[in-house]
């Protein structure tokens, strides 16, 4: 079976261009060709075109893919509209090349603790550590290849250097403590827990040392919040309103996102039939984050169209926002957050709907700090799907009682 391909290609020279711009091509391709196979067409008609001919990566529709991926897999993946791009962005240097030399620069931090074999292993992660967002916004971040890396060394028997290597690893600039689970390759890896194994083994080292340095033992400190938070949290006023409407016991959503509460215990359908204001002229969006997958967004699509809203993405919807490191690095942090506003604002999107009490931290109530970290004003309304269940019931018209009164964004469909 054949598939008639259609691509926007990047096209930059690092030594002429100031910026890079794309071409158009439509190529025929048989399913059991390969994405590199369209690179060498592509060439053949463009011989000045070029990319790398060894470890070839292409980033497909902002998904970091390895070239030897046929067709069929392709276009099951990523349909038939797509844009290629370099693997890093930031260091391109001819079109789809870059360079790439700080895939082993980051290995020779770990260098002297490996063997051969190591070194063999670490050159298999080569779209693992690409796929690292972080280097985005610190190209001196160590990459998530390099702490596949420095677990293995860790778990060898009769580790001489593990005090080393946990040294290296814990580096509070650009070390593990910036990483966060991005869903940026196809297919997706999560090394999230080789990260957790880490640093369960950082903390077992902080327990047995007692003459921990101090700046160490303030890291873990400040760390302490984010990783082990136990604090109970209330339900929003806007669910409670919700709960009370439709007379809903309390225990037994409380250990529900918003959006599953209103599925399981009230219906969309029940919310299209009760609608007393709907959202009919409002492009509206749902920050899914990179764990996101296909039934929650059936869900949140179903969820706009029973408030009368109109359905809208954007690019960034699965990117991380920083909530996992703001303690920590927190520049970067709210330049992830600040990156997905402006995207979903360039996206003329209306109204964000977030379900995640860290992500309304990181792009509502901290929106002015994301407004700073990127350099211009965000002009979005953001809300929790129970505030836009009870606006669109007619619950209430009190700001306050909606849970409003807390934004950082400002809300004027009200």
């Amino acid at each position: 079976m054949n598939h008639k391909l259609h691509i926007e290609l990047f096209f930059f020279d690092a030594s002429t261009d100031y910026l890079p711009h794309y071409k158009q091509y439509t190529c025929i391709a048989e399913e059991k060709q390969s994405l590199k196979d369209i690179l060498k067409i592509i060439q053949h008609r463009n011989p000045s075109f070029e990319y790398p001919k060894q470890k070839t990566l292409v980033c497909v529709n902002n998904k970091l893919v390895d070239a030897r991926l046929k067709i069929k897999e392709l276009v099951a993946a990523f349909g038939t509209q797509l844009t290629f791009e370099p693997a890093s962005l930031y260091r391109a240097t001819k079109d789809l090349r870059f360079n790439d030399h700080d895939f082993m620069d980051k290995y020779a931090l770990l260098a002297p603790y490996c063997n051969a074999d190591d070194l063999k292993y670490y050159r298999t992660l080569y779209r693992t550590y690409y796929a690292s967002e972080t280097l985005q916004y610190n190209q001196d971040y160590y990459g998530d290849a390099f702490f596949l890396l420095a677990l293995r060394l860790l778990q060898r028997e009769a580790n001489d250097h593990e005090d080393a290597i946990l040294d290296i690893v814990a580096d509070k600039e650009n070390g593990l403590w910036l990483y966060e689970y991005e869903n940026n390759s196809y297919p997706s890896e999560d090394i999230t827990p080789a990260i957790d194994v880490i640093k369960a083994m950082l903390e077992d080292r902080r327990l047995a040392n007692s003459k921990m340095p101090q700046p160490l033992t303030e890291l873990f400190n400040t760390l302490k919040d984010r990783f082990f938070d136990t604090e109970e949290e209330s339900l929003h006023p806007a669910t409670l309103l919700l709960i009370e409407r439709y007379n809903i016991m309390q225990e037994i959503v409380e250990t529900e996102s918003e959006l599953d509460f209103i599925d399981r215990h009230i219906s969309f359908e029940t919310i299209s039939k009760d609608l007393q204001y709907p959202f009919e002229h409002f492009n509206i969006a749902f920050y899914t984050g990179p764990r996101g997958d296909d039934a929650t967004h059936n869900k949140i699509m179903a969820f706009i169209r029973a408030i009368g809203g109109n359905f809208s993405s954007f690019e960034r919807s699965i990117k991380a926002c920083g909530s996992d490191i703001v303690n920590i690095a927190p520049d970067i942090a709210y330049k992830k957050s600040g990156a997905i506003l402006l995207d979903a604002v360039d996206s003329n999107i209306d109204i964000l709907i977030v379900d995640s009490d860290h992500a309304m931290n990181m792009l509502n109530t901290n929106i002015k700090k994301c407004e700073k970290a990127v350099g211009r004003e965000i002009d979005l309304q953001i809300a929790t799907p129970s505030q836009l269940a009870a606006a669109a019931l007619g619950c209430s018209h009190d700001k306050e009682a909606l849970g409003f009164h807390t934004n950082g964004s400002t809300i004027t469909f009200i």
